[in-house]
């Protein structure tokens, strides 16, 4: 039987044992839980043991990708990870974008589910032939240094998930990064991560995603990107943005919308820090942004951010920063 949308195969990891095996999706779990989303809540429900510590070799990392991640379906990269998080200590998914999803499928894999613990770093080479690696050289670099090292490595196509310092010593707030830009931050994933002694996953491959009725895929497409085309926020109106994503009234708790956009704004923004803009597989936004401070005290200093909308804001102006070049340091510390 085809797998329409799914790749048909789960990749098991136990690093403890350094062990890896493949396993058939099955198709009842398709049929009875929608999505990654669904399976993925499945398999932790049956897996994760409710009573063990977030940080031991007991937990699981279930990260899945949904049957339109890797087609042209706009907004389709989309993946999640479930694991019992140790900041709030339940069992809970995050989300995250770009491009590791799609590459994941690619190299023939729906959902990944690994558990145990390394004795030493490494990180998981997801292809054709899964291996466990040797990390020791990258255990200490940060997430950036860390994924541009795996796609020299790897190609820049490749899909990478890593973690940073703070993940690799188990910080409670700490967050796992997709591609340098999308980050899986909510419950401390990132801690997850670093008590496996697991700093990262690439991911690559060339099989593609079948589609069961192409004539309508494509028919369905191309009516979705036309609507996105003609959203306000896609022509780039900043107050239908902060609307959209209800900031308005955050806002309101720390100062007013005309000193907010003097600040932060597009204007501002453009001006002083941004230098290139990014966009996950398949999306028409493009709202992560490529940033260097092109002046003043933080002058040449680049980080990447999912753009200037909501939290990255709010952050400056809860904190009291009064530029956007002191939100590149603020934001380049916490990453």
């Amino acid at each position: 039987m085809k797998y329409f949308g799914y790749m048909g195969k789960i990749l098991w990891v136990n690093l403890t044992k350094k062990k890896i095996y493949e396993e058939d999706l099955s198709h009842s779990l398709i049929h009875k839980f929608v999505g990654d989303f669904g399976i993925g809540a499945k398999f932790a429900f049956d897996l994760i043991d409710t009573g063990i510590d977030p940080l031991s070799p007991e937990n699981f990392i279930i990260i899945g990708a949904g049957p339109l991640t890797g087609t042209s379906i706009p907004s389709s990269s989309r993946i999640h990870a479930f694991s019992k998080l140790p900041l709030t200590g339940t069992v809970g998914a995050c989300g995250g974008g770009m491009g590791f999803g799609a590459k994941m499928k690619y190299a023939g894999y729906d959902h990944i589910i690994i558990t145990g613990k390394s004795k030493t770093p490494v990180y998981l080479k997801v292809d054709e032939e899964p291996e466990i690696c040797d990390a020791t050289d990258l255990w200490g670099k940060d997430l950036f240094d860390t994924t541009n090292l795996l796609w020299e490595k790897y190609g820049p196509h490749s899909g990478v998930m890593a973690i940073g310092p703070a993940g690799e010593n188990r910080v409670k707030l700490s967050l796992a990064l997709i591609d340098k830009y999308s980050s899986l931050g909510k419950g401390g994933l990132g801690a997850v991560f670093g008590s496996k002694n697991l700093k990262a996953i690439v991911a690559y491959g060339h099989k593609g995603v079948q589609i069961a009725d192409p004539e309508r895929y494509h028919r369905l497409n191309n009516e979705i990107r036309k609507e996105i085309s003609q959203h306000p926020v896609q022509q780039g109106d900043w107050e239908p943005l902060l609307h959209l994503m209800g900031q308005t009234h955050n806002m309101r708790e720390t100062c007013d919308i005309e000193t907010a956009t003097r600040k932060f704004g597009p204007k501002a923004y453009e001006e002083s820090v941004i230098i290139g803009k990014a966009a996950c597989p398949s999306c028409l936004l493009g709202c992560r942004d490529n940033m260097k401070v092109k002046d003043g005290k933080y002058n040449n200093l680049q980080s990447y951010i999912a753009g200037i909308g909501g939290r990255t804001i709010l952050l400056g102006l809860r904190l009291g920063m009064e530029s956007v070049e002191s939100i590149v340091k603020g934001t380049d510390l916490i990453q």
